[in-house]
């Protein structure tokens, strides 16, 4: 009998490879549990003892296992539906809830935090990572006649329109809003995460002059939203004669032009950075 343990406990956040490293507090022990194609699982300790000796496979893009004679989706197994199916979960609200979503969307992660049961309509408006080429937004598209963009959702069937704006990101920030309205989800959203305005100076200085920020900002001159692709806090400001920060300013390195240019922060409605998106509120 081959003695060899299956799995490793590790104790240090897992991370995709070629992903920005991962800053927040370590995370619960974890085990690294090795499927049959030779990649990793990523299991809670408990669940990895539980299914030691069992083979787990692979399944299209997931990973299955074999228990009592049934073929079952991994994610399914941990976050605790039958064996039979899910046709029987549901949520507080009495809602069917028939999926399992990966938080963090790597479908090898199956530790019980990274795993969210959700009802079908609510998966296939998280899941979609697509956005509309034209706007580069989610649920952003252009009006008729190519005038103005479009701000909708589609949820259970059907559509739902919130306006048509001059400009994409204005339409994106209104499809969140009609997306939390009407799914009262947090995912999905082209800026999922909210930034208070009161915060934004110390979130963009802590950055760094190394990290490329988007942002969105109304300019002060004529009104008109610009968007500027920036290193925050870079490039020399030592020939100012005037202090940026008394004027509500933020300097930053245009990294397209590579110019020095200034935020204006009152006038900052989100930002984009690392993939994630944040709305600044209040």
């Amino acid at each position: 009998m081959d003695k060899t343990p299956s799995f490793v406990v590790s104790s240090v956040s897992p991370s995709k490879q070629g992903a920005a490293p991962d800053t927040r507090p370590a995370a619960a022990p974890f085990c690294r549990v090795r499927a049959t194609d030779g990649t990793q699982v990523l299991l809670d300790p408990d669940v990895a003892e539980i299914l030691e000796g069992t083979k787990i496979h692979r399944v299209g893009k997931y990973y299955g296992v074999s228990l009592r004679g049934v073929q079952a989706y991994l994610h399914h197994v941990v976050a605790g539906f039958p064996l039979a199916g899910a046709t029987d979960q549901r949520d507080g609200r009495g809602n069917r809830r028939g999926d399992v979503h990966h938080k963090n969307r790597d479908r090898g992660d199956n530790r019980r935090e990274n795993l969210r049961a959700l009802s079908r309509a609510e998966h296939q408006f998280i899941e979609p990572s697509r956005q509309n080429a034209a706007s580069g937004f989610r649920g952003v598209y252009r009006g008729p006649r190519r005038q103005g963009w479009l701000a909708r959702i589609g949820w259970q069937g059907r559509a739902w329109h919130n306006g048509t704006f001059e400009e994409p990101v204005l339409a994106a920030l209104a499809r969140d809003d009609l997306a939390r309205r009407i799914t009262r989800l947090r995912e999905g959203l082209n800026f999922g995460q909210a930034l208070r305005r009161k915060d934004l100076r110390g979130f963009l200085q802590a950055l760094g002059g190394d990290e490329v920020v988007t942002a969105w900002f109304v300019r002060r001159s004529d009104g008109r939203i610009r968007r500027l692709v920036c290193r925050p806090e870079a490039g020399d400001a030592s020939a100012l004669k005037f202090d940026p920060a008394a004027r509500g300013l933020l300097g930053a390195l245009d990294v397209e032009r590579q110019e020095y240019r200034f935020i204006p922060l009152e006038g900052v409605l989100c930002l984009r950075w690392r993939e994630r998106g944040f709305r600044v509120v209040g």
